[in-house]
């Protein structure tokens, strides 16, 4: 039976070797970035809570974030626990990491 791991490095391995774009390539690490500790989020929040007509949203917002660290961060990483592939197989490298 083909265990979890290395259907990982065959899928990564795939699009590594066969699917790239020179352009994507510089484009979607700065959108990647922009999700880092969830800064895009908390100004998205941010700016919602301080418009009087828009303030639920806001809440609605941070709602979401604390929910998304909870259940995510503390709940279900622990929980499966998995070793990221790119840390399991060091041959992986480039923008998949």
């Amino acid at each position: 039976m083909i265990g979890i791991q290395e259907i990982d490095i065959n899928i990564l391995s795939y699009i590594q070797e066969n699917i790239t774009n020179p352009l994507l390539d510089k484009i979607m690490p700065v959108i990647t970035s922009l999700g880092n500790m969830a800064l895009l989020w908390i100004t998205v929040g941010v700016v919602l809570f301080t418009i009087k007509k828009h303030r639920k949203y806001g809440y609605m917002v941070f709602l979401a974030l604390l929910l998304c660290f909870l259940i995510g961060n503390l709940a279900l990483k622990p929980l499966v626990a998995r070793i990221r592939p790119f840390d399991a197989y060091p041959l992986i490298n480039g923008l998949l990491i």
